[in-house]
């Protein structure tokens, strides 16, 4: 019949339309990546340096395989500056020297957590304060074997965090799933990196049901409307 008709349809563009949304994702799934966050105040930084300094913490990500859009934004990459020391040149004229201790981190933003630092102590040189700061964090030397090991031991802790938070997603996922936000729980499952294989694996298959009941749902909204559309069209 007509209902039969249009419901089938509707399955199949709605299976289509999750297949083009996700189609091209799977290399941000499968891997881990880092969302590099620059605080809107830093000890004494000029806005314009901030730019910069996130330009940095870009560099360093991608350098070390963690770069790319990060599918999800709860861990960072992130920076806190201290200012040793600032003083003009006895020159003529007289030039704005900082150094500067930049101190780098990894952890979750969204509980506030560190997980691994680095610091850095670098020199500039400019004519003004924000051609100073530029130019110290010019001096961040990204390829250093330090920031590799860095990286490193932040995707260790990240993986750590999946291991052992892993039961806690699942559930707050069925949660959002008997509150109807089918789309929340699917987000949360999915934003589950390959790379973590075993808890990757079972928000897989959790995955599944709660696809077929958005699928149910957003069906019937849909046959609602096109049965009304039809009803209304045989008047």
């Amino acid at each position: 019949n007509m209902k039969s008709i249009i419901l089938s349809i509707l399955i199949v563009i709605n299976y289509n339309i999750y297949a083009q949304n996700t189609d091209g994702k799977s290399d941000d799934a499968a891997r881990i990546t880092l969302a590099t966050f620059v605080p809107q105040q830093i000890d004494q930084m000029p806005e314009a340096a901030r730019s910069s300094l996130a330009n940095k913490l870009s560099q360093i990500v991608t350098q070390n395989g963690l770069g790319g859009k990060a599918s999800n934004e709860r861990f960072i990459i992130t920076a806190k500056i201290n200012v040793i020391s600032k003083e003009l040149t006895p020159t003529a004229p007289p030039m704005q020297a900082v150094v500067l201790d930049v101190t780098l981190y990894i952890g979750d933003g969204i509980e506030g957590t560190k997980f691994v630092s680095v610091s850095s102590e670098v020199k500039g040189i400019g004519e003004s304060d924000t051609k100073a700061y530029i130019s110290a964090l010019k001096n961040l030397k990204t390829t250093d074997s330090k920031y590799k090991s860095f990286i490193e031991k932040g995707k260790v802790k990240i993986l750590e965090y999946y291991n052992s938070k892993c039961d806690f997603i699942l559930k707050e996922a069925n949660m959002l799933a008997s509150q109807n936000d089918f789309e929340g729980a699917i987000y949360k499952l999915t934003s589950v990196p390959e790379v973590c294989k075993e808890c990757y694996d079972k928000c897989m298959d959790a995955v599944i049901p709660i696809y077929k009941q958005k699928i149910d749902r957003d069906c019937k909204i849909k046959l609602n409307e096109a049965s009304n559309l039809w009803a209304a069209n045989q008047s």
